[in-house]
């Protein structure tokens, strides 16, 4: 085939591949699917699905039906697309006298009713028969019908594809510069509007124009460049194509390594896709490339493969044809036994609703009654946990009275002869030093160190009942917080000292006044201070203090046992300590922390505890600071 007979013979593949693309396009604007359709629409829907499909006999006989339906009940529309849809099955099996007569009927009907989707259509349709014919004159004649080409508003999209297809024709024609004109528009169109499919199509359109100038390379170019918008939108079908049309441009060129190389790429996505028409060119193309490099027995081996495949597709159409002409006998009977099974299907799916209405109602009613027990249930269970609960608070508030009372009453009954003990111990150890042996002394100082430690522990508990509950008196006055810290830091110091412990007291130049209950805040310390020096055996205890607007924050920092973190919360209840068991090293009543919490809530503030067993203890005092009397006032009461 010589060069120029090969553009023309690819020109016109295109502009009929084009149109042929743009119908439908145009009949896909009918396919939108709605299940609110009537039911020829539904059946020309499903006509074009098995279309798409390559299903030309279920298509051409689902066309029929809807040309049925649709002229039973008036429909002048899905009548013109059913016959465009018998005609599309026939002009796709190479019945092209008879999809010519459909599609004229078509057309005609379209035009009655002013159905511009349906007039582009098949005006479409008609040149697309006649280019195959190759009657030029004749396609062109219906393309200039085009309602975009003769002043009617129409979306871009029909612009692009009526102006591709007008390149097409008049590079097949030889008229180059109506070909390039109807380029330039194009081109101006695709710099505001934006559709790859359409672009896809007017690139590989212009670049057979420009093939036709015998501007191989910028044909060449634009090829890939179509490709690309394949690659990119995952038209796998048209970057077959694309990859084709590069293929026959190398072989023009003489590039045959080139050429063979895009071939083979193209041949294997098109065995994959199963695209058997492309797969022919393909083969027929890569024969060629073989006869030109003399690999005569490849090019052998590839005329079988054609051979081959021309009788697979020439056998699939005879049996399509075959199949389309039993549809024609047999259409009759099958559109009754589709009514009929319409009318089934109408009286079933009733059936149907009725019986979901009733599982309904049912299921409502049951669900319903199951809410109504458990809710019933579930209320009365509510009710008595709630009385259970109550009863449980209410005797545990009671224990806890009986118990604070009996810790109060007990203390404060073993005072009086503890202090006797204590007391008498003292005269003892005082006026009868000398008239007592040694060993003597020595028990009797052991029974003031055990008094005074019980008179300790005794304290601690009165302290502890009145802390809970909230009999703890408060009397704010004017201290300097520096010096009442540094007095803590000196009595706790001695013990310290004695296991080489540094106390480090971190203070500012100025003295800090502040106004608060001395008295309670000295007590706090002592307890936080003293549990440090008493927890620490080795390292150092830091004390600090800051003021921010009305808070004062202490912060005591030692490197001590640590404790638990689980234990941190039972430690703050009281009675309790890190070593609890009974060969302790450490002892106490194991209440300090306690108390010192109580009485930092009471003036109104909190005691917080962040400790790390084995690391140390870090404990944080914040309390509000009353800068004058009459806040002082208002925070006793």
């Amino acid at each position: 085939m010589k060069p120029n007979k090969f553009i023309n013979a690819l020109c016109r593949l295109w502009l009929g591949l084009i149109l042929y693309v743009f119908s439908l396009y145009c009949i896909a604007e009918y396919s939108v699917t709605d299940n609110q359709k009537p039911y020829y629409s539904q059946l020309n829907i499903l006509s074009y699905k098995h279309f798409k499909q390559g299903r030309y006999s279920d298509a051409y006989k689902t066309a029929l039906l809807a040309k049925k339906e649709a002229i039973s009940k008036g429909s002048q529309k899905n009548l013109a697309r059913s016959l465009s849809n018998i005609a599309s099955v026939n002009f796709m099996l190479g019945k092209t006298e008879k999809a010519l007569k459909f599609y004229l009927q078509s057309y005609e009907i379209s035009k009655n009713i002013d159905d511009l989707i349906g007039i582009e259509s098949t005006l479409n349709n008609l040149s697309g028969i006649y280019l195959r014919l190759e009657s030029h004159q004749e396609a062109l004649k219906y393309i200039k019908q085009l309602p975009v080409l003769n002043g009617v508003d129409r979306p871009n999209y029909q612009k692009t594809v009526a102006y591709n297809a007008l390149i097409g024709l008049y590079s097949v024609t030889n008229q180059l510069e109506l070909a390039n004109y109807y380029s330039s528009l194009s081109f101006t169109l695709y710099k505001t509007y934006k559709d790859d499919f359409s672009e896809y199509y007017f690139l590989n359109s212009y670049a057979s124009l420009l093939s036709q100038e015998n501007k191989h390379l910028l044909s060449l170019k634009i090829y890939k460049d179509s490709e690309l918008i394949a690659i990119a939108n995952k038209f796998d079908g048209l970057q077959v194509t694309a990859l084709k049309n590069q293929g026959q441009k190398y072989f023009e060129m003489g590039s045959y390594d080139k050429a063979e190389e895009v071939v083979k790429k193209a041949i294997q996505m098109a065995v994959v896709l199963n695209m058997e028409s492309q797969l022919l060119q393909l083969y027929t193309l890569r024969k060629n490339i073989f006869l030109k490099q003399e690999r005569y027995k490849e090019s052998s081996f590839l005329y079988e493969q054609i051979i081959e495949l021309k009788n697979i597709i020439s056998g699939e159409s005879v049996k399509q044809l075959a199949e389309i002409t039993k549809i024609d006998w047999l259409v009759e009977e099958t559109q009754t036994k589709l009514t009929q099974s319409k009318k089934d299907h109408k009286i079933l799916e009733l059936q149907l609703e009725r019986q979901r209405k009733n599982q309904l109602i049912w299921l409502i009613c049951i669900i319903s009654f199951v809410i109504f027990i458990l809710f019933f249930y579930y209320r009365r269970n509510t009710k008595k946990e709630i009385y259970r609960q109550r009863s449980v608070n209410k005797q545990l508030k009671e224990l806890d009275r009986i118990k604070d009372r009996i810790l109060k009453n007990t203390s404060h009954e073993l005072r009086t002869p503890l202090n006797g003990i204590v007391g008498l111990s003292e005269v003892i150890l005082t006026n009868d030093e000398n008239k007592v042996n040694k060993s003597t002394l020595d028990m009797v100082r052991l029974i003031k160190s055990s008094g005074e430690q019980l008179s300790l522990i005794i304290n601690d508990i009165l302290e502890m009942s009145k802390s809970r509950s909230g009999a703890i008196t408060i009397i704010n006055a004017e201290f300097s917080l520096t010096d009442l810290v540094s007095d803590v830091i000196k009595v706790c110091e001695p013990l310290a000292t004695e296991k080489n412990i540094e106390i480090k007291f971190s203070q500012s130049d100025t003295r800090e006044i502040i106004i608060l209950d001395k008295t309670r805040l000295q007590q706090i310390l002592f307890n936080v201070i003293g549990n440090a020096v008493k927890f620490t055996d080795k390292g150092q205890i830091s004390v600090s203090f800051y003021r921010k607007n009305t808070e004062l924050a202490l912060e005591i920092k030692d490197t001590g046992i640590g404790i638990p973190t689980n234990k941190i919360d039972r430690i703050m209840e009281g009675f309790e300590q890190v070593d609890s068991s009974d060969t302790r090293s450490k002892q106490g009543s194991g209440l300090g922390l306690a108390i010192s919490r109580n009485i930092c809530i009471a003036l109104g503030g909190q005691l917080n505890i962040q400790s790390s067993l084995g690391k140390g203890t870090t404990v944080t005092i914040s309390l509000p600071i009353y800068n004058n009397k009459k806040d002082s006032e208002n925070a006793q009461h």
